[in-house]
């Protein structure tokens, strides 16, 4: 069997398996009777936020793309979505390689010119962790150890990036010889592949050499992403008719989308809504039931979204999902 698929399989049992867990943690009846109160206004309010936080990071995708190509803003969010769509479908981060894959299709660009920025990109996601990083002071919030490794980690991810970005200012080679060094220890089949992602990566970084005007709008595209999630998760618990503090919802959905760099099972199956339990109901003391259907309103509502315009997405790029599987799998 295709290792790829081997992966896709794991990742649904695991999913499945969170699910359960989720289930056996709540009480289901008590889930549906918060559904039932549902504001339908607060709802369209809510997407309009969550898309509007993906506009930015497409913003940002499109800023680290103008020093080799200008596209529209449209193209880039669509390009974008249609890339976190695939994401969503399966578990091996296939959407980082089709965005550049797009950019070979309508404009020529080689995959191994735009693909840098992709990952980039996806590095300046995890500057959110800062924003958690000083809200942990000023909150009271019971952090269990998943949640003290995820931060560390997604940390420890941030540091090096910029890390990387500063030092391959002054020399990109010096940098990718020290990055090769630590991850020497690795076998030789996991080397091989982590030391083409550091190339990359760096490659890309090195975009600010020439072009580091180019950070500070980064930057800010990047907060302007976290600051619409958290109304579209402030709006979330409105639709519901649940009142709550908005330091919270900054810290409590930023922590959830920072998740997502880690490795997920396919569509978030369970994964979201047991970090959601983690954070707003043992960490902030809310109500399971209702924190439950907060989530799985959430993660149905975003679902619906995601896809629409991910197929809108591959509709207009021209390319086939099935093709896009094809992509993945070479």
């Amino acid at each position: 069997m295709n290792k790829k698929i081997t992966n896709i399989i794991i990742g649904f049992l695991l999913g499945i398996g969170f699910l359960f867990l989720w289930i056996k943690l709540i009480d289901v009846k008590q889930v549906i009777t918060y559904a039932k109160n549902l504001n339908i206004t607060f709802l369209i309010l809510a997407g309009f936020f969550y898309l509007t936080a993906y506009v930015f990071r497409s913003l940002r995708w499109r800023t680290l793309l103008s020093s080799f190509v200008k596209i529209s803003v449209i193209r880039a969010f669509l390009y974008w979505m249609s890339g976190n769509f695939l994401n969503y479908l399966i578990p091996i981060r296939a959407g980082e390689i089709i965005r550049s894959y797009f950019l070979k299709k309508s404009d020529d660009i080689p995959i191994s010119q735009s693909l840098p920025s992709v990952f980039l990109d996806k590095m300046f996601d995890s500057m959110a962790i800062l924003i958690v990083i000083v809200l942990i002071p000023i909150m009271k919030i019971k952090l269990s150890g998943y949640l003290i490794a995820l931060i560390v980690a997604i940390s420890l991810l941030l540091l090096v990036g910029l890390f990387v970005i500063f030092y391959s200012v002054k020399s990109e080679e010096k940098i990718v010889l020290l990055l090769k060094k630590l991850f020497s220890f690795l076998p030789e089949k996991y080397y091989d592949k982590i030391k083409d992602k550091i190339e990359l990566f760096v490659k890309g970084t090195a975009l600010f050499k020439n072009h580091f005007s180019l950070f500070p709008k980064v930057v800010f595209y990047s907060f302007a992403a976290v600051f619409f999630d958290s109304m579209f998760f402030l709006f979330m618990f409105k639709s519901f008719g649940q009142p709550i503090n908005y330091l919270q919802i900054l810290f409590g959905y930023t922590l959830i989308y920072l998740s997502y760099i880690i490795p997920q099972p396919p569509a978030q199956i369970g994964s979201n809504e047991l970090i959601m339990l983690l954070i707003f109901s043992v960490g902030m003391g809310y109500d399971k039931s209702m924190v439950s259907a907060i989530m799985m309103g959430s993660h149905i509502f975003t679902a619906v979204i995601l896809i629409s315009v991910g197929l809108i997405g591959f509709a207009y790029s021209g390319v086939k999902i099935k093709e896009s599987f094809e992509i993945n799998a070479k």
